[in-house]
């Protein structure tokens, strides 16, 4: 499960017993994934604000004795609208905020391995790999498929999306080789990514999309041709 990358999940909830059960089945079905705990939620959000510290999925207990889990996120959502927040509790009464706080999943305590194994194989099966990246305080999540292509110019990123809008951030290309790895976005310019899903023709030197003509460098070039040709030989 997960095999492409490793998988980070924070676990919030001051509990201790509870966070040992909920991390000792999450490494029992995500072996090899990175979990962090957390007591406080100050403590989460304080991570989860800085651009090295995102995570695939949160586990947020609602009832903590020092905050609500509910104000945690909705801070959180301030930062991130599309992480996946599991809540944990040991009420119901937290249905109604949970939904308006887009809330994956509701576990009731005490959580057993067959739910946390069911939302995570849920979790599995409707996640869309995307791109995250901050700019002006605030962290972006753009799903793989919403990209047409990313180029790079004055040590700006400017991602261009299939909806013809453009998102940009500070820092360089290859920050995203990592996000990108085992995808259908591929690296074939020092200056250009693109996603195979749009090109509609290729060139020697080049791939054309629909609005505009991506170069390929020589540095890139028979390998990427080969990648496109591979995945035209796949997609039919």
């Amino acid at each position: 499960m997960y095999a492409a990358k490793k998988f980070a999940v924070a676990i919030c909830d001051d509990a201790p017993q509870d966070a040992e059960l909920l991390e000792k089945y999450i490494k029992q079905i995500m072996e090899g994934c990175r979990i962090v705990k957390y007591t406080r939620g100050d403590q989460l959000l304080k991570d989860v604000r800085k651009q090295d510290s995102l995570y695939d999925v949160v586990f947020l207990a609602i009832c903590m004795k020092e905050e609500s889990g509910i104000d945690t996120a909705r801070e959180l959502r301030k930062v991130n609208e599309r992480v996946p927040l599991i809540f944990t509790t040991v009420s119901d009464q937290y249905y109604r905020e949970a939904f308006d706080l887009y809330a994956f999943q509701y576990l009731l305590k005490p959580v057993t391995f067959l739910k946390v194994k069911s939302v995570l194989a849920h979790l599995e099966s409707t996640e869309e790999p995307s791109v995250y990246f901050r700019y002006r305080g605030r962290v972006y999540t753009i799903r793989h498929n919403e990209i047409s292509y990313l180029s790079s110019s004055l040590h700006t990123v400017y991602f261009h999306l299939t909806d013809g809008s453009v998102l940009h951030c500070r820092g360089k290309l290859s920050d995203f080789d990592g996000q990108l790895e085992d995808s259908n976005i591929i690296r074939c310019h020092q200056s250009f990514y693109v996603n195979m899903d749009s090109i509609i023709g290729m060139k020697s030197n080049s791939f054309i999309l629909k609005d505009i003509v991506v170069p390929i460098s020589r540095t890139y070039g028979k390998k990427v041709q080969e990648q496109y040709l591979h995945h035209l030989n796949d997609s039919r």
